[in-house]
């Protein structure tokens, strides 16, 4: 589990929302580092209990698996909703933050560009394991303020990255301006999380064959709505 989970985690990324100060008066820079490696062990535990034990993960197993006490966990902490609130903000870093290597610039090879994409999306979707998958993807089941923070960052997060690859993929096959709604659409269902787990499980795809057969769907449908908007504007638009 922990091999495949520190595979994407890149350590923490954000300061956390509900922090505490260690101490009241300026620390040494000696006191400082082992603050932030503290800090660090806290949240890189976090993120394995989290995904082996989704949202009910406690503070207790958080802080025996950090190698902490509870107390220390709660010097860095308010309240256990507002570590998980840092420990997805972590999740979200990790994803996608260095492109992956070998595959070429969409303006070279749009086909090889997509292909490597989603099957780099797909893959990424299987690196979030356990009970915390659905806690983080599926309707909240309780609602307080900060799993309200915890949907709406998921909700931007996606739809950010859904309309930037859309976008990139549209310009590179030739189109001009904003890319249709509906490509947007077919973009969001061939690279969502729900699509790669029900090909695995309901038919046993790995994520790089769900890849092949997801960017073999949107590669037609970006190209067909290039040639639509070439033949309603008569533009002399060239698909790569």
């Amino acid at each position: 589990m922990e091999e495949r989970i520190t595979k994407w985690w890149k350590g923490p990324a954000v300061e956390p929302q509900e922090s505490l100060p260690v101490v009241a008066e300026p620390v040494s820079p000696l006191g400082e580092e082992k603050r932030q490696l503290t800090l660090a062990r806290i949240r890189r535990a976090a993120v394995e209990v989290v995904c082996e034990q989704g949202f009910d993960a406690s503070i207790d197993e958080i802080a025996k698996r950090s190698g902490v006490s509870v107390r220390t966990v709660y010097r860095h902490y308010r309240t256990h909703e507002g570590l998980l609130l840092a420990t997805v903000k972590d999740m979200f870093a990790g994803w996608g933050q260095e492109p992956p290597v070998g595959i070429p610039r969409p303006t070279e090879d749009l086909e090889g560009w997509l292909r490597g994409t989603a099957i780099a999306i797909h893959t990424a979707h299987t690196e979030i394991p356990g009970e915390a998958f659905w806690d983080i993807f599926a309707p909240p089941r309780n609602s307080s303020p900060i799993r309200d923070q915890i949907a709406n960052l998921r909700t931007e997060a996606r739809t950010r990255s859904v309309r930037h690859l859309t976008s990139v993929a549209w310009h590179a096959a030739g189109g001009n301006g904003d890319a249709p709604e509906t490509l947007y659409l077919a973009f969001a269902l061939n690279l969502s999380s729900f699509t790669t787990r029900a090909l695995i499980t309901d038919f046993d795809r790995t994520p790089e064959q769900i890849g092949v057969l997801t960017s073999d769907i949107l590669l037609p449908l970006i190209r067909g709505a290039v040639d639509a908007q070439r033949d309603n504007h008569g533009e002399g638009v060239t698909n790569p």
